[in-house]
């Protein structure tokens, strides 16, 4: 799995969307759904707008948007376990540029440094410990899969996950496992207003 993250980061740019494209939807009915604990590594964060209705899309494709990356490996990788998630829910891929749904993804990599105090006794002197710091330098990878409605244009459903990352190979076990992590969810059942 943390070759997974590192390869689809490797793998996936971060895609700024047209200005056509409205930003996500921000209305009291957003809310993140399944915010994941911090230290848990199979937390998948998911967001949308509970009073939408998921029901009537039938069709999705890439979005416009999406950039293809050199790596054209690890580009089929990724985008096959999304469409193979997809065609398994029933959802139909659309050979026309116009479809219900449309599909993006991205990944980072962010660098972060931890701090870890260790102590150690001296043997000799009634001081007491002698204390140092190390910082350790890990990386973070984040890799966020979204919906965005066809008509509209709106961020409609996002789902992101972020784990310690240290190889950059893609396991093709692992990209299906984490996607289908990612779509488990999806598509979400529309809840009553009121």
């Amino acid at each position: 799995m943390i070759r997974l993250l590192t390869a689809l980061l490797v793998a996936l740019p971060l895609a700024a969307p047209l200005a056509q494209l409205a930003p996500p939807p921000t209305s009291p009915s957003t809310q993140i759904v399944e915010a994941p604990a911090a230290q848990d590594p199979e937390a998948v964060e998911v967001e949308y707008d509970r009073t939408h209705d998921f029901g009537r899309y039938k069709t999705f494709a890439w979005a416009p948007f999406f950039e293809p990356v050199a790596n054209q490996t690890n580009q089929r990788l990724i985008t096959g376990a999304i469409e193979r998630a997809l065609v398994a829910k029933g959802f139909v891929k659309s050979t026309s540029a116009q479809a219900d749904l449309y599909v993006n993804a991205w990944g980072k990599i962010d660098s972060k440094v931890k701090p870890r105090a260790t102590s150690q006794e001296r043997q000799w002197d009634m001081g007491g410990a002698e204390w140092s710091v190390t910082f350790d330098r890990s990386k973070v990878g984040t890799l966020a899969i979204e919906f965005w409605d066809g008509i509209s244009k709106q961020l409609v459903w996002r789902a992101k996950h972020s784990e310690a990352i240290r190889s950059s190979d893609l396991d093709p076990d692992a990209v299906n496992g984490v996607v289908g992590r990612m779509l488990q969810t999806f598509p979400p059942e529309k809840e009553p207003q009121g």
